[in-house]
């Protein structure tokens, strides 16, 4: 039998709280491209679901060209990139220890520095934990958050 104490219930609520209040911006970035319009209540609707009131009149829909909140690039990605992309999709199921060594030798002559002292990993977890190991190899206090108690 599970019980629930008052401060995993006060997270679940908050959390419960935040996702209601962002879920209706949560879709922008999907119809930025929709035409705009307004309705008879002056209620701009961003998709089917959600509608968004405006507390001023608005004669003629402003044209997005992109959402910066939402991390938007009105451009589109740069054909470099997308060059870059076609080519090297082929081979995205293997690990690039080869290229790896070439971008931290890049790296070191950029910022002035030996290749030994760049390190580089494939997420932050992995980072973090030779981090850990490196610091507190001679014993210490890591303080960390207990994932397993917010099931």
């Amino acid at each position: 039998m599970k019980t629930l104490d008052r401060r995993a219930w006060l997270k679940r609520g908050a959390l419960t709280a935040a996702g209601a209040i962002a879920a209706p911006y949560l879709s922008y970035g999907a119809f930025g491209n929709e035409p705009v319009t307004i309705d008879a209540q002056g209620n701009l609707p961003y998709t089917p679901f959600f509608k968004e009131y405006l507390p001023y009149e608005v004669d003629k829909p402003v044209e997005l060209l992109a959402k910066l909140n939402a991390n938007e690039n009105p451009y589109g990605p740069s054909p470099m990139a997308v060059d870059a992309m076609q080519k090297y999709a082929p081979k995205g199921n293997r690990y690039a220890w080869k290229e790896l060594y070439t971008l931290i030798d890049k790296i070191a002559v950029l910022e002035g520095v030996e290749a030994e002292t760049i390190m580089m990993g494939p997420g932050s977890s992995d980072l973090l934990e030779k981090t850990a190991m490196v610091f507190f190899q001679n014993g210490g206090n890591i303080v960390s958050a207990d994932l397993d108690t917010c099931h």
